[in-house]
């Protein structure tokens, strides 16, 4: 990997956000090497930051679904009206 080949310190954290596992990290050996008390705080750190982004992301998400639910509510109506309307223009 490119920490192992370059000697840098690297330390690297994904997660999708739609992903029921936990984040995927990398601790270069470097960094494993020389900055053990560090890199607990950054995984710290890191565990925080993506929880809230997956609790930010999920929060969102329910937002729009409601927001979808309500406009086809909407719609519904709408079209009812709209074939009510026809009815009364073709009773005319």
């Amino acid at each position: 990997m490119l920490g192992k080949r370059t000697g840098c310190w690297l330390y690297l954290a994904v997660l999708h956000p739609e992903s029921s596992s936990p984040f995927y990290h990398y601790t270069s050996p470097k960094m494993r090497r020389e900055a053990p008390e560090s890199i607990q705080e950054v995984h710290s750190l890191m565990t925080t930051t993506m929880r809230a982004l997956m609790h930010a992301h999920k929060q969102e998400k329910m937002t729009l679904a409601k927001e979808v639910s309500q406009l086809k509510v909407q719609l519904q109506q709408a079209r009812e009206k709209g074939a009510e309307l026809e009815g009364r223009t073709a009773a005319l």
